[in-house]
């Protein structure tokens, strides 16, 4: 395009990008007047010789010319980018019936599904058979259900931009725990306390350094059951049970005192593994390894005290998905969940 440098304006600029219509057409107007070589920028850089006086004005007119022309090639970009495009790639495929035989077509493989969905499945159907019910809650969580109402203070180390991925918006954050399902729960229930049983299954999402056992995302498993009379025994119990039936075998649970600032007493639960023949066996008794599943313990007075449940009982436990996949198939690396390391998808799928 032939443009006059004597002629070169804002109203003249508009003029030309009203005759635009794609991003290649854009780019090489833009190059042409703002370039390395642009006609505004061989109009500044002959302001070199020129006087003083002269520099001082024109300079600043160039500048100003410069920067608003810059501002109309950015508007135009938008405006085209916010256009749909037309799709007009061919996604057909040629076929030939002759080049595959009937023996060849019955041994496609069709692939099977990935194990994290496979696994949230056979939790679905484990918890329902031990009479729970499902909940969910945002990804994006308030810092009152994720943080204050949990007894987790604004000092808590849990609460530092190192640890937690906070959102441009006050007090909005993505959730660390599924636990905060929980305190929604509760407040649903707030005028009609009742005993109940539910479960949450979702992503959550830490500040957390990438190595063979962490990452940034992934997802949690949390339970509740308010019931007259539960204790830590109760506790114990169902979790046994639990991991049972997920690892198809007698499970031995042991719980390691800790600290939780929403559960009196708190302890983190152990599982044990031992190496036979290459491969990790969950154990019936207390030997081998123990692998940490997660946390747990009886929810907090105040917390019930909160939502007008003086006097009930009940407890909480939470772990991470990944790691119990870890545990059952013997993987060393979480990252191979989500890197399409396609052979340990494969092993694990087929056994």
């Amino acid at each position: 395009m032939n443009i006059d440098k004597n002629n070169l304006n804002i109203e003249h600029v508009n003029n030309m990008l009203l005759e635009i219509s794609n991003i290649e057409n854009l780019e090489a107007l833009r190059v042409e007047i703002l370039g390395k070589n642009g006609i505004l920028t061989n109009m500044l850089k002959e302001l070199g010789s020129a006087s003083m006086e002269v520099r001082q004005t024109k300079g600043k007119e160039l500048n100003e010319l410069k920067h608003a022309i810059a501002q109309k090639f950015t508007q135009k970009k938008e405006e085209i980018e916010s256009i749909p495009q037309p799709d007009t790639h061919d996604y057909s495929f040629p076929f030939n019936k002759s080049i595959i035989s009937e023996n060849v077509s019955k041994n496609i493989n069709l692939g099977k599904r990935h194990p994290i969905p496979t696994t949230i499945t056979r939790l679905h159907e484990i918890f329902k058979a031990s009479g729970f019910q499902s909940v969910n809650g945002p990804d994006i969580e308030d810092t009152y259900y994720n943080f204050e109402a949990l007894n987790i203070p604004q000092e808590h180390p849990a609460r530092d931009n190192n640890d937690t991925f906070y959102m441009h918006e006050e007090n909005k954050l993505l959730r660390t725990h599924t636990t905060a399902v929980q305190i929604r729960l509760l407040e649903q229930m707030k005028d009609e306390p009742k005993d109940i049983r539910s479960y949450s299954i979702g992503n959550v999402y830490r500040n957390d350094a990438h190595d063979a056992t962490h990452a940034c995302s992934f997802h949690q498993i949390e339970g509740i059951i308010i019931e007259d009379g539960v204790t830590m025994q109760h506790l114990k119990g169902f979790l046994e049970h639990l991991f049972a039936e997920f690892f198809e075998k007698k499970c031995h649970i042991r719980f390691r005192p800790s600290y939780f600032p929403f559960t009196e007493p708190s302890c983190e639960a152990d599982i044990f593994v031992k190496n036979i023949e290459g491969k990790l066996e969950v154990t019936t008794q207390d030997e081998g390894k123990p692998m940490e599943l997660g946390g747990c313990g009886i929810i907090h007075p105040s917390i019930l005290e909160r939502f007008n449940m003086n006097g009930k009982q009940a407890f909480a436990f939470g772990f991470g998905l990944e790691r119990i996949i870890m545990i059952k198939h013997g993987i060393a690396n979480l990252h191979d969940l989500y890197n399409n390391n396609i052979p340990m998808l494969n092993y694990i799928t087929q056994s």
